[in-house]
């Protein structure tokens, strides 16, 4: 759980930014992980999700490899990044979004735990937590799962998950 006064300063941050789904994002890993190169995206791979301009995109992305973080991200996000402390400070963010986008990070476990709608996007080689071949998780309700199907392929994914997010915005708007 979240200590109240987290989730209510969090809560009065998320509720400042301008109206519109908040979703928060995650495009790089742990830089010591042996497999981070197939997990982690370029934000320019992202791009086609900027064209959502409704949506309120945060920036949950904390440390990753230089090369994931000094390339000119490709649309606005709204960054705490800098007054960010600990898990607790994220998780309290995490609990005033309306959906997560990440890689397989912490952040994607976190959310899934808050049962916090989380969009994983996965390498073709995996963690065995995510088990093959379905698009959820037998251990989190509320994450959806997005599957590379070859090596650093992202393009598609996004694009599928673009449309994906269309719909939901649809739903939550109908």
């Amino acid at each position: 759980s979240v200590p109240e006064e987290r989730r209510r300063q969090w809560g009065e941050w998320v509720n400042a930014l301008p109206k519109g789904p908040r979703i928060g994002l995650v495009w790089a890993g742990n830089r010591a992980r042996e497999d981070d190169s197939f997990r982690s995206i370029f934000p320019d791979v992202l791009t086609p999700l900027g064209a959502l301009e409704t949506v309120q995109w945060v920036r949950l992305q904390m440390d990753a490899r230089p090369e994931y973080l000094t390339a000119p991200f490709p649309f606005p996000l709204h960054d705490p990044t800098a007054m960010i402390r600990d898990m607790a400070d994220t998780a309290a963010i995490i609990e005033n979004l309306d959906m997560v986008i990440s890689i397989d990070t912490g952040v994607a476990h976190l959310a899934s735990a808050f049962d916090v709608p989380c969009w994983v996007l996965l390498p073709r080689m995996l963690d065995w937590r995510w088990v093959m071949g379905d698009d959820s998780s037998p251990w989190y309700r509320s994450t959806r799962l997005f599957r590379v199907q070859d090596d650093k392929q992202w393009a598609p994914v996004i694009a599928r998950m673009r449309e994906d997010i269309v719909r939901w915005l649809a739903q939550r708007n109908g």
